[in-house]
């Protein structure tokens, strides 16, 4: 499976910045965790592990959801059962780091730093964060 994402654009400040459509909203994204961890699913798996239940609404509410991804590109559908099966046509990493992309293109100028100082400065970072981080950095060089 590859991903293909669709590049419209996005305005910040008179510039315009490619920006992926395929933003994903909350619900989606529980919808790709479930995905992730269990791998290929049915509707009524995933409606039953979100909801505890899957009731028409929840199970319409699931299909739906699941649609979007698929138009997103973020998940794939095999037809060739009754009931058709997802799973998710992206790894976490790499959905995570397209939507922190698109944020720091539209909100920062692409600049990462000032998206990740107010992050950094809030939260108390134990060693073993601050090693892994250093590791990402010294890696990059």
């Amino acid at each position: 499976m590859s991903l293909v994402l669709n590049f419209p654009v996005c305005q910040q400040g008179g510039l315009t910045l490619p920006r992926p459509s395929a933003v994903v909203t909350g619900a989606e994204f529980s919808v790709l965790n479930f995905l992730w961890e269990h791998g290929p699913s049915v509707v009524r798996d995933i409606s039953n592990a979100l909801y505890q239940q899957n009731t028409p609404s929840y199970h319409a509410t699931v299909n739906s959801l699941l649609d979007q991804l698929e138009k997103k590109g973020y998940v794939a559908r095999d037809r060739s059962g009754y009931a058709h099966q997802f799973e998710a046509a992206v790894q976490r990493d790499q959905l995570i780091g397209t939507q922190l992309q698109h944020i720091a293109d539209c909100h920062f100028g692409g600049a990462l730093a000032p998206m990740l100082m107010p992050l950094v400065e809030k939260i108390n970072l134990c060693k073993r964060d601050r090693d892994a981080i250093q590791q990402i950095i010294d890696k990059s060089r």
